[in-house]
């Protein structure tokens, strides 16, 4: 149970994440708050609980769901504007929940818009393919990464998928955003890398190569034309949204 007491509340971004390596939970809070001046509270949402004290900003909920329910949990005990869903692998770029919020987020009147920042090689090569679904087609979309999207509207479209468990769910999440009317926008002077530490067999599990099928039923159209094999992006999502339910 939250205390109400932990409660932030006016808050501009909750940071959302899973609680999977609580050793690294005061180094995530850490490289938040630096050059950071806005208002945020981190939600950690998992099985392991951290020994060390938490700052302020930062709350805790104690879950055995899957990763992406815990996503979500975080999400519906949020206070914040905005959500940001972040695996605690990422490196972020001093300074950039305010350069996020204050440069864009809050300057754009269209709530659906997902603001993201810049994936990168460690900071050096932009690695804009990487934030393509599906990647190396002349139709796909860009989805963000650790990108803002308005609380309301998280909920409102009905939130995470209960059909995802473990990742992709972020990818479905953003292109319902856009089939409400919104679109990614790249914040330029905004970036993010990871720090290598999650290993690549995390995403080649049996379950992420299911949901990954998952993903494409939803939103990809292969068509052939004169022999010649294209792939698109739906306008609106074939089925629709399961919301998940605690």
């Amino acid at each position: 149970m939250i205390s109400e007491d932990n409660i932030m509340s006016n808050l501009s971004i909750s940071i959302i994440c899973s609680s999977i390596r609580p050793e690294r939970w005061i180094k995530v809070h850490n490289d938040f708050r630096r050059e950071n001046k806005l208002d945020f509270e981190i939600i950690f949402v998992g099985p392991k609980s951290c020994e060390s004290k938490l700052p302020k900003e930062v709350r805790f909920i104690k879950s055995d769901l899957p990763i992406s329910n815990c996503f979500e949990l975080a999400a519906r005990n949020a206070t914040g504007e905005y959500l940001m869903a972040i695996p605690d692998d990422a490196l972020f770029q001093n300074g950039i929940l305010d350069k996020l919020y204050y440069d864009y987020a809050a300057r754009i009147r269209n709530k659906y818009v997902v603001v993201s920042p810049l994936f990168t090689n460690y900071f050096k090569n932009l690695q804009i393919d990487h934030m393509r679904f599906p990647r190396k087609h002349p139709l796909s979309q860009i989805a963000p990464v650790c990108g803002l999207y308005n609380r309301e509207k998280w909920h409102e479209l009905g939130g995470i998928d209960r059909r995802f468990t473990g990742g992709w769910w972020d990818i479905d999440l953003s292109f319902r955003f856009y089939e409400a009317g919104g679109a990614p926008f790249l914040a330029p002077d905004c970036q993010l890398s990871s720090d290598g530490s999650v290993p690549d067999k995390m995403s080649n599990t049996k379950t992420a190569h299911s949901e990954r099928k998952f993903l494409y039923r939803l939103w990809v159209i292969k068509t052939v034309e004169n022999g010649v094999k294209k792939t698109k992006i739906r306008d609106t999502r074939s089925m629709p949204v399961e919301s998940i339910k605690f």
